[in-house]
């Protein structure tokens, strides 16, 4: 695809672009995490309605994505493998580990004319996923992230499938960014607290 097809991109939309624009991917990857996470991707689902290949795609592009990221890790090179001692090296290296899996939930492709023009249409690709993860080794809920993105993509009367493949792989990185974005988000901020009694 060239230069200028793929400058055509037309609209893309993350959950979580909110935190970007006010100082959050860029300037995070500039400090020290004071906390890292090693993650395992353990699994991949797909809703009713969206295509099973996009499941297995993702949890190909995860660890990808994961890996340029400074907040993680990528083995636990030299973890003790009992339970307890596992939480206690853990806590001293400042980790924490999650088994991860991507749910998506929803997928999109529209095809539509592009304003004031006859020769061109517009390929959307929407796509909305979740991730859920469990902590290691006490295997309850700990990390959850949700991701959407649309990227929408100039193409000619007849979408070539490489157009689609690229929307479709552009949505799904986006998507899985602003899940990531999300889940550290949340990691950063910790549960809840407690109210007090009185």
């Amino acid at each position: 695809m060239s230069a200028m097809r793929r400058s055509a991109v037309v609209a893309a939309v993350t959950l979580g672009a909110l935190v970007s624009l006010v100082g959050g991917s860029a300037e995070a990857a500039k400090k020290k995490p004071k906390e890292r996470y090693f993650v395992q991707v353990v699994g991949a689902e797909a809703a009713p309605g969206v295509p099973k290949e996009l499941a297995e795609k993702a949890k190909t592009v995860l660890p990808e994505l994961l890996a340029k990221r400074p907040e993680f890790v990528a083995s636990l090179e030299g973890a003790p493998t009992d339970a307890d001692q596992l939480r206690k090296w853990l806590a001293k290296k400042k980790l924490r580990g999650f088994n991860i899996v991507v749910k998506l939930t929803k997928y999109a492709k529209e095809l539509a004319p592009k304003p004031e023009s006859t020769k061109t249409q517009v390929l959307k690709i929407s796509i909305s996923l979740q991730i859920f993860g469990t902590g290691i080794p006490d295997d309850t809920m700990a990390m959850t992230g949700d991701g959407i993105s649309s990227v929408g993509l100039e193409v000619g009367k007849t979408v070539r499938p490489k157009d689609e493949q690229v929307t479709t792989d552009e949505t799904l990185r986006n998507a899985l960014t602003s899940a990531i974005d999300d889940a550290v988000r949340k990691l950063a901020i910790g549960p809840p607290s407690k109210p007090q009694k009185r």
